[in-house]
């Protein structure tokens, strides 16, 4: 929240021990001004850590500068926090069913592939229709329809296990 509490001072002091991709702090800046040093410029994401202990996702721009003579490193950071949550929605939302939460077909055939394995075999896969969904989607509307859908993702969760792959291909 001031200038003069950054100004002068290590990325690592104002970050957390480990980055989100498991590299240590101070062996990631190596790198970075390492590669800022060679290149003049890096553009890279960081977490930062303001002064309540929160986490704050940000990009920054290091820049290699002489100053007075000095080599020094000019950075601009800007948090990315609203985008890091844009990109996570529409991560999920690409592998999810919008209605029921299960994953979806895209995911469901990537999932196969992945998995079709010798090691993996034998394999199950057990599918599923609701009947007469069409029927109550006339008779009492969609929003109906929707909610048995709903109880069915949610009965089907609650008996498989935590690894299986649940996915609705339909709809």
């Amino acid at each position: 929240d001031s200038k003069s509490k950054i100004i002068g001072k290590s990325p690592c002091e104002f970050s957390p021990e480990k980055q989100p991709d498991g590299k240590f702090s101070k062996d990631k800046e190596f790198e970075i001004t390492s590669i800022s040093e060679e290149n003049g410029k890096a553009k890279f994401e960081w977490w930062n850590q303001i002064n309540d202990g929160k986490l704050v996702p940000v990009e920054v721009m290091l820049t290699s500068i002489l100053l007075n003579g000095k080599k020094v490193f000019h950075a601009l950071c800007r948090d990315v926090s609203e985008r890091k949550q844009m990109e996570q929605k529409l991560e999920y939302l690409s592998y999810h069913d919008q209605l029921t939460g299960l994953y979806n077909r895209r995911f469901y055939e990537e999932e196969l592939k992945r998995l079709d394995i010798k090691r993996n075999l034998p394999m199950t896969i057990v599918m599923g229709d609701v009947n007469g969904l069409k029927l109550i989607n006339d008779s009492f509307g969609h929003v109906a329809g929707d909610e048995l859908l709903k109880k069915v993702a949610e009965v089907i969760t609650k008996g498989c296990r935590g690894d299986d792959v649940i996915a609705r291909l339909g709809g």
